[in-house]
């Protein structure tokens, strides 16, 4: 009778202690995935950066080079006008203005992170025909830490891309971009127009996919304001989706 009721006792306890085990391995392959995607984006964005800081030069230098011609530019416009011929300063005109345009030094927001990343996700945008409208201004530094900007703004990009480029028409796809500085606040805005439905449990939106791997970015932006006690909002009307993100300043980091 003592050895029934023991095994009957011993049989939950190891089915409790088997289904903690699996718990406890389970948290550790989770953990283990997040570490392992924060080192992928910090080599993503340690190349990013160099990428950046090689165009930058280079636009730089146009720019220096330009200046230094300028003068001489100038007097071949006044001799042009001087002698009446409007033909050929009207031509030499429209050289400069093509030359000009070959200097791009990209979107500028002070923050040098926040511009390599926004450059290189504009570009690849616009590879796959995406219009992009962009607009940042924000200060030289932010009070957070590199991979927290990296998580919410790449995840940000890359699901709007991802989701503008699904649509046949190349004039029907669009990302609007909108940082900005607020109140000891930073503000991000994405929009992009879509096709199909936005899956949603509630007012959590899952991934559009079956692949349980496109909906982690979603997830890892929604920690990452958690943890700074953010504001998330993220909407979807007439073919465009759209995400909102304040994040207050730490209280220790307020001016």
């Amino acid at each position: 009778m003592l050895t029934c009721t023991w095994l009957q006792f011993k049989q939950p306890l190891f089915l409790l202690f088997t289904l903690l085990l699996a718990a406890l391995l389970l948290w550790l392959f989770h953990k283990l995935i997040l570490r392992l995607a924060e080192r992928r984006f910090e080599a993503r964005m340690a190349k990013i950066l160099e990428q950046h800081s090689q165009e930058l030069d280079a636009s730089y230098r146009q720019i220096r080079s330009w200046k230094h011609d300028l003068k001489n530019h100038f007097q071949i416009l006044r001799a042009y006008a001087e002698l009446g011929q409007i033909d050929k300063l009207q031509g030499y005109l429209d050289d400069l203005s093509e030359d000009l345009e070959t200097i791009d030094a990209g979107l500028r927001s002070q923050h040098l992170l926040i511009d390599a990343l926004l450059n290189a996700k504009i570009q690849f945008a616009r590879e796959k025909d995406i219009q992009v409208s962009a607009e940042a201004v924000l200060p030289k530094s932010l009070p957070f830490p590199d991979l927290v900007l990296c998580v919410i703004i790449g995840n940000l990009l890359d699901n709007a891309i991802e989701s503008a480029a699904e649509l046949e028409k190349p004039e029907d796809r669009f990302i609007r971009i909108y940082f900005h500085e607020m109140k000891q606040q930073v503000y991000f805005y994405v929009a992009n127009s879509y096709q199909g439905k936005r899956a949603r449990v509630g007012n959590i939106y899952r991934s559009h996919k079956g692949d349980p791997n496109h909906g982690f970015g979603l997830l890892r932006i929604d920690r990452m304001v958690k943890r700074y006690g953010g504001y998330l909002k993220r909407a979807d009307e007439d073919g465009v989706f759209a995400t909102e993100i304040l994040l207050p300043y730490p209280e220790n980091n307020r001016k």
